[in-house]
């Protein structure tokens, strides 16, 4: 199932900051190429914390 996000520019380099993960890292789990804990974690907070629209439905994983 692909779990791609749209989200708007400068996003996924606040939330690598914020992560202290690189931003290929948020790049891949935002484009639904990783499917790791944090890439879980990083599309979580793309939905809840930017605003980030699920350009395929899928459910969020809760922690």
């Amino acid at each position: 199932m692909k779990k791609q996000l749209y989200t708007k520019k400068g996003t996924g380099k606040e939330i690598a900051r914020l992560l202290g993960v690189s931003e290929h890292t948020v790049s891949e789990a935002i484009r639904g190429k990783s499917d790791t804990d944090t890439a879980r974690k990083i599309r979580m907070m793309a939905v809840r914390n930017y605003g980030a629209i699920k350009l395929y439905p899928y459910e969020l994983e809760e922690e």
